[in-house]
Formats: C-alpha cells, structure tokens, sequence
C-alpha cells in the first residue's frame, strides 16, 4: 500500500438532519469504515444540530462544529479543524453547504483536495478536485473535464452500510403472492409519507401483513401510530436494529426514491418508489429506465386517490416486481463501498503525484528508445515542441552563462544541445532512470567539455553537487516518486542562492472547465498552488510561474495552457 493509503488523514464531513435524513451519514461512514481498514486516519465531522445516532450505532464519535450546514461561518469552523488535524483530505456530503461554503474553503485552502458527494451533477460548478457520484443515474456528463481523474462516477461505488452488506439477500418468490408489504420512506419523511401511504393502504381488503418503519429522525410517531390503530395487519417498528432483515423478509417495499431505495436494491427486494424531493428524480428516472422498480409518481403531484391507485398497480404485477429486484440486486452487488474506498485513495495518490511507479516509467523510455529521432525516444509531442519548451525554459532563466547544471530527466540530452547554441555552459550533469536514454545522450557530439551523464535517481548523491542550476522539464508528471518528494530531491541539489526550473502539467488551464475535456490519464496533472506550495515548503523562493504553449513558443496564463514552468531560488543565498 502506498503512502497515500496507509497514513493518509481523512476528515468526512455531512449534515445528519431531519430536512436532509440520515442519507449522509451511512454513505460516510461506510466509506470511512473502508479507507480505515486500508490504513487510513479517518474523522468523522458533523455540522450544528446534526444527529449523531447513526454514528453511535457505528461505534464512532464524531467532531461537531460550532456551524450549521448553511451558515457563514460553516467554511472557517471547518478549516479551523482540518488545519487542527492536519487533514491531507476532505470528503463532503452536504445538500445544505452553499456553493459560498465551497468558493470561502477553496480560498482558505488552495492545495486541500475536497471531493464531495454528488446526486444529481449539482456540484459541477464548484471548486473542487472531484465528486463521488455514486447514484443510480449518475454519468460523467455534467461534470467538468478537469473533475475526471479525480472523481467515482457510477452506481457501482454505491457505499452500503455494513448491516445492509452482511444482511442475506432475499429469496425471490415463485408463487407471485405478496403476503407481507414494507413501507418505509427513508430516515425522516419530512413531507409525512409514512402516515399518508398508511392510511391509503388501510382502505385496502387484501393485505397480509404490513410492516410500516418510522426511521431514526421519523420525530414524533404519534400521528402515525393514530393511523394504524386497531388495524392487527399493520405492526409499527420504529428505528429498528433489524431493518435490513425485516426488508428482505417482505415481498415488496414502498420506498422512498433515496438511499434507503438503493439499499433494499442491494437486497433483492422488489420496489415500488415514491419521489419525496427534488433530488430524487434522477434516481427515480433510473428506476425506470433500468426497469429496476416501479415507480409511483412525486408525492406533491398525486392526490390520495391517484396514489392509492398508483400502488394497487404496483401490486398487481409481481412477477414484473421480481424481475426487476432480480436486476436491482446484480447492480448494487455490495461492494461499492470497497471500491469507492480503493478509488478515493487512488484520486489522493493521482493528486499527489503518486500514482505511476518508477519501475513503469523506465520501461515506457525503454519501448520508446526504439524510435530513430531524439524526441520521440524521450516522449515529446514533436520535435518543435520540444526545442521550443527549452528555449522557453532558457527564457524564463534569463540572459548569462549557466554555471554549474544538473538536468534531471535528461533523456537524449537535446536540453543541453540547445542551451549550447545560445549560452554558455561551465558544466553538466544529466540525469535519467533509463539505460538507453543515457547511453544515447551519452554518444552524443556536445560543446561542453564538463559533462556527464548518470543513470540513477536525483534522490541519490550525485557527483558535483550542489550545483548552480537545476532543471526538471516535463518529469514531475510522471516520475514514481510524488510531487512534494520530488521537489523536496531538486532543492536539496542546488546551493543556496541557485535555482530550481521545472516544468509539468497544468490542471488549471481552463479548457478543462468543458465536459468532456478530459486531462491525459497517462500523467500527473497539477494545480498551480501545488506547485507553489511544493516549493514553498522545500525552501524555493518561488519567482516565476507562468504557463506555456510550446506550438507558439510564448508565456500564457496559468488558466491559458495546460503546461506550466516554475523557477525558484534556494533560500539562503543571493540569487
């Protein structure tokens, strides 16, 4: 397990309200239960006024904020804790949190990765890194090209709890009876649907048994327990311990359209799903149109008579019912949990820089030192390209000789080739993990009598050291060491008072605002206060970071070029 994984600190923060229902907090805490067993320090944070049941009947104490989920104060109450536990990640699972929330912790905490939960593409425009879209219907469509490398999009990382993943699936019927009916509208019913459908399925003569759920926030049962009253076909359970058995025990469940749907899915059990908010529709949509469940209509578009008749139809057809519970329990396999876990530590690896080992990238080099020219032995986009990037490079350092170099990344040491036209170069050393990069550079013609090439790791002394300059042009995207390691390695070869110029990708460039714009997954891509940041704490006095566009041989903005150049001076010295 990578480092990400092992010692990664991850603060889970949600709302748990009766407006909201208990949705949130089981999603949370079955991630949190996975990223923990893989290794991970996990926080569990609520907002003000958030119920903390769930999570006592998890065995887990959680951190309250002095902040309601729509307040003001809800972005520094929150970054005040996550510089407090030095969190390296946050998850967000919030409908309340304003997209002010979202802009204010952006502000405060630049290089902070913040994924955040997402229903129905409502979090695209947000500043994020990434969302985890784990619905029946979600697809990659709304969100951002740049949210892609960085996100879970699909129901197939669909978090269960872990009593509804230890539950044993239902036995499908075979006689198409339905003897015992569940209904149950999620952990609050704020709109008052439990007492509604209870008292339209009491007008009904041909029930067995109905098992009727008031969840953890239902509130006061009073009115509901007046509906049922004196009818023996119908047994109120309230917050039950055993929901998830008593769900699999019945032939059908009238449900709300929200995670509680997505749960009996799992468990095979047939539905009939009413849509109780504006955010359900999309899943309920899904329902449909994967012909996983029945669908009743919204709960404020249905008078009680064209409700009542909606769930006789329902009933009517259980053998449809059973086909699609069979369909809805081989979607929901109850492993999303795992895989959503396994993916948001591979989004913090992505982030870092961490994703690519050195072992992978020397044996890309060794497939591409078959090419006869220089630059596609070492990857480049084009010859052009990759003159261009060098002297842009030897732009962005200025006029004057260059001293003492150490080129890191060498690969067929076309850098130095090109520096030799135009400056003067007292020495250098070239430095590549690949065998044939440097045996080729190494039978290169070059001007600099003072030159040699190494194969091994910039982490490793190196003969020379510390040197005047140091470059790094197009490695930190992908050498198998991670950015801040990588950037901490570079510093410590430059004498006080040299410099550090690297170039690497840019998850800035606005281009990937559009969907479907996607970063190239075979690299690292990077925000530029990473790059700062990186920097910054490995003593380099950041003076120049601009973006380029190798084809015109120009500096852009940041937001204008998916490359990037950054030169820093080693604290301590005079440049």
């Amino acid at each position: 397990m990578t480092e990400s994984g092992r010692n990664a600190r991850v603060a889970i923060f949600c709302d748990c309200l009766p407006s909201t229902g208990i949705g949130h907090a089981v999603r949370c805490l079955a991630l949190g239960r996975e990223l923990a067993a893989r290794g991970a320090l996990v926080r569990h944070v609520l907002a003000e006024g958030s119920a903390t049941e769930p999570h006592r009947i998890a065995g887990v104490v959680p951190d309250l904020l002095a902040a309601a989920p729509d307040s003001p104060a809800l972005a520094g109450a929150l970054d005040d804790f996550l510089r407090r536990t030095e969190a390296d990640l946050l998850v967000v699972d919030s409908y309340l949190a304003t997209p002010s929330f979202y802009a204010d912790l952006a502000a405060a905490r630049p290089t902070l990765p913040v994924l955040a939960f997402d229903d129905q593409g409502e979090k695209a425009g947000l500043p994020l890194l990434g969302v985890l879209a784990t619905g029946l219907a979600a697809v990659p469509d709304p969100f951002p090209g740049r949210f892609a490398p960085f996100s879970a999009v699909g129901p197939e990382f669909f978090p269960l709890s872990e009593t509804c993943r230890r539950t044993l699936n239902r036995a499908p019927r075979r006689d198409g009876r339905l003897e015992r009916l569940l209904l149950v509208m999620g952990g609050s019913d704020p709109e008052g649907q439990t007492t509604r459908l209870a008292r339209l399925l009491r007008t009904l003569d041909n029930l067995s048994e109905v098992h009727v759920v008031a969840g953890p926030l239902f509130g006061d049962t009073a009115e509901l327990r007046r509906a049922l009253a004196d009818d023996p076909h119908f047994r109120l359970h309230e917050s039950p311990p055993d929901f998830h058995a008593l769900a699999v025990s019945c032939d059908l469940a009238l449900t709300g359209a929200g995670i509680t749907l997505v749960e009996l899915l799992s468990l095979g059990v047939p539905i009939a799903a009413l849509i109780l908010a504006d955010n359900q529709e999309p899943a309920a949509r899904a329902l449909e149109k994967r012909e996983l469940g029945i669908v009743l209509g919204r709960f404020d578009r249905l008078d009680d008579e064209e409700l009542l008749a909606a769930a006789r139809r329902a009933m009517a057809d259980p053998e449809r019912l059973e086909r699609s519970a069979a369909k809805g329990r081989a979607l929901i396999d109850g492993r999303g949990a795992v895989r959503l876990a396994d993916r948001v530590l591979e989004i913090l690896a992505r982030y870092r820089g961490e994703a690519f080992a050195a072992d992978e990238v020397v044996e890309e080099y060794r497939r591409a030192s078959a090419h006869p020219e220089p630059y596609r032995k070492a990857l480049w986009g084009s010859a052009e390209g990759m003159t261009n990037r060098f002297l842009l490079a030897l732009e962005a350092l200025g006029p004057g000789p260059l001293g003492s170099w150490c080129d890191v990344g060498c690969g067929t040491g076309d850098f130095l080739l090109t520096a030799e036209s135009a400056r003067e170069v007292e020495s250098c050393t070239g430095l590549d993990l690949s065998p044939e990069m440097i045996a080729f550079a190494s039978g290169r013609d070059f001007r600099t009598r003072d030159r040699r090439f190494l194969r091994q790791s910039f982490l490793e002394p190196v003969p020379g050291a510390p040197f005047d300059l140091v470059t790094c042009l197009g490695v930190l995207q992908k050498c198998g060491l991670g950015l801040k390691r990588a950037v901490r390695g570079l510093a410590r070869l430059v004498r006080p008072g040299g410099r550090v110029l690297a170039s690497t990708k840019n998850l800035g460039w606005r281009a990937f605002d559009a969907p479907g714009f996607l970063p190239n997954p075979g690299h690292h891509w990077f925000r530029p206060a990473q790059i700062q940041e990186a920097f910054e704490e490995a003593g380099l006095r950041l003076e120049f970071l601009r973006g380029m566009d190798t084809r015109t041989k120009t500096f852009q903005t940041l937001e204008g070029s998916h490359n990037l150049l950054a030169l820093g001076v080693r604290e301590g010295g005079h440049a």
